[in-house]
């Protein structure tokens, strides 16, 4: 099992309030030339995101996802990347989709690695294009804690989630 799955394990058999979140995305979006803009936030004690799908009409946009502890994809998850780096076939961690795979003019990028996070998770969609692009579709699901554990649990997690990161585990 991922750490992800550990911990919603953890949760149910601990008795911990939770629940899963999904938002859906059916709005496009136009994002500026260049840049990066907001898409949603979310505040909890303990999350998993457990799967993410963004659709863009150029190779040159993407997601970015910051989290604690310490992840920020900053800028380079874009599809072209992804691709290029072999991402275009389904993997245990994400992959791109482009023409002739998807319809002309859609780009989609997923990720389906569990991804840990205390706190908050915040997803950004960015434009590294000179020209303003659009977001066409998408969304994601997580799992989110709704109450803080005890003193001691949120201590040994912490403990176990930088072990995790040290090591480059999933």
């Amino acid at each position: 099992m991922s750490v992800g799955e550990n911990l919603i394990t953890s949760w149910i058999e601990n008795e911990l309030p939770w629940k899963w979140v999904y938002s859906p995305a059916t709005t496009i979006i136009t994002i500026p030339a260049n840049s990066e803009i907001p898409y949603s936030k979310h505040i909890h004690p303990e999350g998993v995101l457990t799967h993410a799908i963004a659709a863009f009409d150029s190779p040159l946009c993407g997601i970015r996802i910051r989290t604690e502890p310490s992840l920020d994809t900053q800028r380079t998850q874009i599809i072209n990347t992804m691709a290029l780096g072999g991402g275009y076939i389904p993997n245990i961690v994400g992959w791109a989709s482009m023409p002739p795979t998807t319809l002309p003019g859609n780009y989609v990028m997923q990720f389906v690695r569990a991804v840990p996070w205390m706190d908050f998770i915040e997803f950004y969609m960015f434009n590294n294009d000179t020209v303003p692009r659009r977001f066409l579709i998408g969304g994601y699901t997580m799992a989110v804690l709704l109450q803080k554990r005890p003193e001691s649990d949120t201590k040994k997690l912490i403990r176990l989630l930088e072990e995790h990161l040290k090591i480059g585990g999933s």
